[in-house]
């Protein structure tokens, strides 16, 4: 991962490629940034080790990337 000269999500979805297919469409871009999303469109949610390895894959790579989950938007 180069700083200003990679794409992203190009890389990301290289990064799930090595993951294995459970990773396929699990990253996405957003605003700019990646995030690793709960559950890729029309497929169950990840599951523990896919995630795991898409998180230390990126981590190790370097490229920079965020969480999209549920938050609570509800009022009491």
């Amino acid at each position: 991962m180069k700083k200003g000269k990679s794409d992203n999500l190009r890389f990301a979805r290289r990064l799930e490629t090595v993951c294995g297919p459970k990773a396929k469409g699990a990253f996405r871009s957003f605003h700019g940034h990646v995030d690793l999303w709960p559950g890729p469109a029309g497929k169950p949610p990840v599951d523990f080790s896919t995630v795991e390895c898409l998180i230390s894959a990126a981590a190790v790579s370097g490229m920079p990337f965020g969480f999209v989950g549920n938050e609570y938007t509800g009022t009491r």
